[in-house]
């Protein structure tokens, strides 16, 4: 009878020990499998466009360009890759001061790791932080620039394609 106490004992002190580390974050809900369009404030008619040979852009929404579709793939409980649809979802949102916001191969690093501010506004990645947001102007390209609170081109939203 003591070791089956023991034995129990053992096995409880075991259990506590190794809760911590076995607990499950809330599941995201996935994309939707259609890709959203990214619109920014700016204009009702212009979306995020998406290509390797041309650039990341603003051009006009076309329901048929599947450049213009992203898939945002959560990968931490704050942060997602935005996934070009067009590219068979291999190649991700890459925002840089230097280089602009351009479409490279998807490798979880912080340029492609993207935050919503709390408004739900702004994009951000994790190079930067809050500091910079993602910007989108037909005539100066798309870009991280200083985070401002009154830019049109730095508010974003998700819109499914229908």
């Amino acid at each position: 009878m003591r070791r089956s106490v023991l034995a129990r004992f053992a096995t409880a002190v075991v259990a506590l020990v190794l809760a911590p580390s076995t607990i499950v974050q809330p599941a995201r809900a996935a994309a939707p499998a259609e890709g959203v369009w990214l619109k920014n404030g700016s204009s009702s008619t212009l979306c995020l466009d998406g290509s390797v040979s041309q650039g990341v852009r603003m051009m006009r929404c076309n329901t048929a360009s599947r450049y213009q579709q992203w898939a945002q793939i959560w990968i931490g409980l704050h942060s997602f890759e935005l996934r070009n649809v067009g590219s068979d979802f291999r190649y991700c949102l890459d925002g840089s001061v230097s280089s602009g916001a351009r479409l490279l191969p998807c490798n979880e690093n912080d340029w492609q790791e993207w935050i919503e501010d709390e408004s739900g506004n702004h994009l951000s990645n994790l190079a930067y932080g809050v500091r910079r947001s993602l910007d989108g102007s037909v005539s100066q390209g798309v870009r991280m620039n200083a985070t401002s609170s009154s830019s049109l081109y730095q508010k974003w939203r998700f819109v499914v394609v229908r």
